[in-house]
């Protein structure tokens, strides 16, 4: 609006300044008729750009101006866009800190950040050449604005945090310049000009929490995958605009501490178990440079049969897993179950670093139990129980628990209700992780009707790699969850392979 006013405003004093020069003949011939016309259109688009140049025949005419104190974020966005348009052209942008004089010799200046971070960003919206509006852009949400100053063109790719910077660089690559982003890598364009239409958009994610991937994905064919690996990983999970990184290993470490607080060493630590536990630093580190939301792992309460053995005067629960394995886990009435709860929240955090998201469900795959009752009572105890040690040790903390428990013949709509309402606090999230084939928020009351719960995808089985699926179903079914009023607290989207 303030453009247009700008534009009107300078068209108005040319046509002030003919009306005046012709008053002296009291008429205004036709051919100023048209020269007013011309000056107007051409003031009108002038004001209004109708392309962005970001290259002209390989030789760069913008530059990407950050702020001189940019957070680590930004100048990786920044980097990421220089990076991907010297794929496209052959030549990349420069990069220069907000104040340098060569940014003037560009007739395009690409402002990464936000009006607090960037003081040009700050200054156009003060002066009103543009509106970045925090409320429709949400928590998560981004803005990618073209703004036309007598100075120049200014292209504004600018989000509420860290992340959502980075959704707005890659969302311009993909919508204006045509990258397209997929799992086994990205497919670039080849082109010597980058013209693009002036984009103006604000973009506001629906659903709150965006994670991947499935624990199972790093047993069934990630297990060696390194570092470089796992950054590429996330790298990809931010380009699709996920938020949340389920990245749960070196488990072994943590618990090895936990056991040494209550005097009771574990086997020794394996080469292996060291390296899982380094590796979920380093890449844990570089989710969290990311502005990723981690997924921390919390005891559920499995020992070892040899520490069931020394410890017999423990309360145990004992569960079969499809007639070939049997597991024993510390009963959740016992005292020491939520001493042990909540040191596993103490120590990974001392280890791979704070989290309020913690991860865990009860009994998995297995039914224990004697008797109806006996089931039903040990799935109210962990309920009531685990809840209550994850309040104890950290008060802001959610317990995130996948819904393929619920998968289980024994968990009847009304166990399930009855689960849910034990719960000591409504801070938790399920993830109904088979939604688009076997879905069971029906089932289980929306989950007790009290906390969030998340779409899942379960897309792969196993090692099945193969393409498959029915996706006009599955935007219908999305699409329902959207629209159901009873589905309101479905605030999370989770893609959710195995392999």
């Amino acid at each position: 609006n303030c453009l247009m006013k700008n534009g009107v405003w300078q068209t108005r004093v040319r046509w002030e300044f003919l009306a005046q020069h012709d008053s002296a003949k009291g008429e205004c011939t036709m051919r100023e008729w048209l020269v007013v016309t011309l000056v107007m259109v051409c003031k009108c688009a002038s004001m209004n750009a109708a392309d962005v140049t970001l290259v002209q025949q390989r030789q760069a005419v913008a530059v990407i101006v950050l702020a001189a104190d940019a957070s680590w974020i930004e100048r990786h966005a920044a980097n990421e866009l220089s990076e991907f348009v010297m794929q496209i052209t052959g030549t990349s942008l420069p990069i220069v800190e907000d104040g340098a004089a060569t940014a003037s010799e560009y007739a395009t200046r690409i402002l990464i950040g936000s009006p607090q971070s960037h003081a040009q960003i700050g200054r156009l919206v003060e002066e009103g050449a543009v509106t970045l509006d925090r409320e429709a852009m949400g928590a998560d949400g981004f803005a990618i604005k073209t703004v036309v100053q007598e100075d120049g063109l200014y292209l504004l790719l600018s989000g509420c945090r860290g992340r959502s910077h980075m959704y707005a660089v890659y969302d311009f690559l993909e919508q204006e310049c045509g990258v397209g982003y997929f799992w086994d890598g990205d497919q670039v364009p080849q082109q010597a000009t980058l013209r693009v239409p002036a984009p103006q958009r604000t973009e506001r994610p629906y659903f709150r929490r965006r994670m991947a991937p499935n624990a199972c994905s790093y047993v069934y064919s990630c297990q060696y995958w390194g570092v470089d690996e796992w950054k590429r990983a996330h790298d990809y999970m931010l380009k699709r605009k996920l938020n949340v990184s389920y990245f749960t290993l070196g488990r072994e470490v943590v618990m090895d501490r936990v056991w040494q607080r209550f005097g009771m060493r574990a086997q020794p630590l394996s080469e292996w178990a060291v390296w899982e536990s380094e590796l979920q630093k380093e890449v844990g580190d570089y989710a969290r440079q990311l502005d990723m939301e981690l997924v921390g792992q919390l005891w559920g309460g499995h020992v070892t049969p040899e520490f069931a053995a020394a410890h017999p005067q423990i309360q145990y629960v004992v569960a079969q897993w499809a007639g070939v394995s049997t597991s024993y886990n510390i009963h959740p009435r016992e005292p020491m179950f939520g001493k042990v709860v909540e040191a596993s929240v103490k120590e990974w955090e001392t280890v791979y670093g704070k989290t309020h998201l913690w991860d865990q469900a009860p009994y998995p795959e297995t039914s224990p139990g004697a008797t109806p009752a006996a089931k039903r009572q040990i799935k109210m105890d962990w309920a009531r129980h685990m809840s209550a040690a994850l309040a104890r040790a950290d008060p802001c903390g959610t317990l995130y628990m996948s819904g393929w428990f619920l998968q289980g013949a024994d968990w009847t709509p009304e166990v399930c209700r009855e689960f849910f309402a034990a719960m000591t606090h409504s801070r938790y999230l399920v993830a109904d992780v088979w939604a688009e084939t076997n879905p069971i928020a029906v089932k289980t009351g929306y989950f007790g009707g009290q906390a969030e719960w998340m779409f899942g995808v379960l897309n792969t089985f196993g090692n099945v790699e193969r393409l498959h699926g029915d996706l006009r179903d599955l935007l219908r079914r999305v699409q329902h969850v959207v629209s159901d009023p009873q589905s309101r607290r479905c605030t999370g989207f989770y893609i959710n392979p195995e392999s």
